[in-house]
């Protein structure tokens, strides 16, 4: 542990030192999770594996949702508390607490189908025994289905993973896509440890031969042997949890601090290579020998150039998926204005005739009506706080797929011309500022103006003078929510272009780090720069540097990791 916070300190001040806030966040969230010292071990595997079901059980209660299809679209932890309590953690910094049969909304793929509801993960607090023993649970989606986004979620949580407990099942035992997700897993999980879930779906005769076939298939994919575990959770049939939980009580008690440590050190050790990747690449351009020079400074310049033109073709991207979003903020005003007119107009005629002539409800009746009004436009200013992060997210994060894809090639093909290790860079999609999204009345409302009694409404008969009266507050209730609609309209629609001028900001700020990079590089191989000496000297230094805190820690290893991004 002094190892790893020591690491963490000099990387934190070097990176102050040269100015990269963003690899500074990082490491706080690393440094956040090591302090909880609690064995993260996550189900992870192909969809319908019944990796839910197998973590409902091994908590003793039904708590997260299951079904017939694909169904968990958000990673879930499941730690321990003295009661049942469920968080929404959302992606604008922002958590709402949640009741437990309303996880479903939230956590699968048919209440937040491709996470429209801009939810980063789920929190649920629960008094399990297995909990109790400093182990937290872990459902991720599964791997494999239609919704390619619920394969990249599990892909790029593992490497928060202490444990990956990889679940299979005889339908059929092992796929292909199961073997490159456990390529993955090798490369970020501390320990994988197999499960054969459905075991009850085998006779005895075959339960052996189709568990040797999955250690045989595993051990291949991973390189070493694993241990593969079986179960069945079916309720009278329950099979071979109690095992799975003392292996896992087994492991955080013997392993579970060296795990924790390895785990940070990878993740510091990701950053780092991120920084290094920069200094590499300005020593690999200082020192390119001079026969290479003109060559690698015109594929450089061509990298720049394509670098350019995709750029602005993103930001123009980037402002027709706005017309996208705004569009539907103004279906969803309107789906809101709709009901609370129609709750509004709701038995304003029998109420204007309760008791008496009109004449003397109406007053009365419009102070009910204000009051009611009121309440219905403070729920639709929630409403729309809640649901801005949520289309902000929804309309971002297939573009931001496109744009990382795109500079991952573009990163790659730069690390082929100086022969230097790849490196993953992660583009930001968290809505952060969420106080943008909050109306507050700049005055009281005065959701009806000063009222007297209409004429028609004194001197007609009762049945006409209901109608002057209903049609007398319809026209004034029409007028008020809709000026009152207006306002809140027009905040939120600035708040929506400035958070999406804001989530660009902060995606053009890692591309552009990428490109200065590039452009340093360029300058480099097309001039003899008098300070070069000194210069490749200041970059040494920084690159020793990152050598020396890369020692320091922990099983450090060689290979570089991917990052996850929040």
């Amino acid at each position: 542990m002094p190892q790893v916070a020591a690491a963490i300190t000099q990387a934190l001040d070097l990176f102050t030192r040269l100015g990269r806030t963003d690899l500074q966040e990082d490491l706080q969230e690393i440094e956040g999770r090591l302090e909880r010292r609690v064995l993260s071990v996550a189900l992870v595997g192909q969809f319908k594996r019944g990796k839910t079901s197998l973590l409902n059980a091994l908590i003793g209660e039904e708590i997260l949702p299951t079904g017939v299809l694909p169904i968990t679209a958000i990673v879930t932890q499941v730690r321990w508390g003295e009661a049942l309590r469920a968080t929404v953690r959302l992606q604008d910094g922002s958590e709402v607490a949640v009741s437990r049969d309303e996880i479903p909304l939230y956590a699968t793929e048919v209440g937040n189908p491709k996470n429209i509801r801009g939810v980063r993960d789920i929190l649920v607090n629960y008094p399990a025994e297995l909990l109790a023993q400093g182990i937290e649970l872990v459902d991720t989606p599964g791997i494999g289905s239609i919704w390619a986004h619920n394969t990249n979620v599990a892909t790029e949580y593992l490497p928060w993973v202490d444990v990956a407990l990889f679940v299979v099942s005889p339908d059929p035992p092992i796929t292909d896509v199961e073997r490159q997700f456990l390529e993955d897993a090798r490369q970020h999980a501390g320990k994988v440890i197999v499960v054969l879930s459905k075991s009850d779906l085998l006779p005895s005769e075959d339960l052996d031969v189709v568990r040797r076939f999955i250690a045989d298939a595993v051990g291949d994919a991973l390189g070493m042997p694993v241990p593969v575990l079986t179960a069945s959770v079916l309720q009278g049939r329950q099979a071979g949890l109690e095992e799975i939980a003392q292996r896992l009580r087994e492991l955080a008690q013997n392993e579970g601090e060296s795990m924790a440590l390895a785990l940070a050190s990878r993740r510091i050790e990701g950053v780092l290579h991120r920084l290094a990747f920069d200094f590499d690449l300005q020593r690999a351009a200082y020192t390119t020998p001079q026969a290479l020079r003109a060559q690698r400074h015109a594929a450089l310049q061509g990298l720049l150039g394509d670098f350019d033109a995709a750029l602005e073709m993103y930001k123009g991207a980037w402002q027709s998926a706005f017309r996208g979003v705004t569009q539907a903020y103004d279906t969803k005003i309107e789906a809101l204005k709709g009901p609370i007119l129609e709750a509004l107009r709701s038995g304003l005629d029998e109420q204007l005739q309760a008791s008496g002539h009109p004449r003397t409800l109406y007053l009365g009746v419009a102070t009910e009506l204000e009051a009611r009004a009121r309440t219905q436009l403070e729920q639709m200013r929630d409403d729309l706080r809640r649901i801005t992060p949520e289309l902000l997210t929804g309309g971002a994060q297939p573009l931001v797929g496109q744009i990382q894809s795109w500079i991952e090639r573009f990163a790659q093909a730069t690390a082929d011309l100086f022969e230097l290790p790849a490196v993953t860079i992660e583009l930001p999609l968290e809505i952060r500022e969420s106080r943008g999204f909050s109306f507050k009345w700049q005055d009281d409302p005065g959701l009806l103006p000063t009222l007297a009694v209409p004429v028609a409404v004194v001197v007609l008969p009762t049945q006409p003078a209901v109608k002057a009266a209903t049609r007398s507050l319809e026209e004034r209730m029409d007028w008020f929510v809709d000026r009152n609609i207006g306002r809140l309209h027009y905040h939120f629609h600035e708040s929506l272009k400035t958070e999406w001028h804001h989530l660009w900001q902060r995606i053009e700020t890692v591309l552009r780090r990428l490109e200065d990079a590039l452009v340093q590089a360029a300058s480099t191989l097309s001039e003899d720069d008098p300070e070069a000496r000194e210069r490749l000297t200041a970059i040494e230094s920084v690159l020793g540097e990152i050598d020396r805190i890369k020692g320091s820690l922990v099983g450090p290893s060689d290979r570089p990791r991917r990052r996850k991004g929040e």
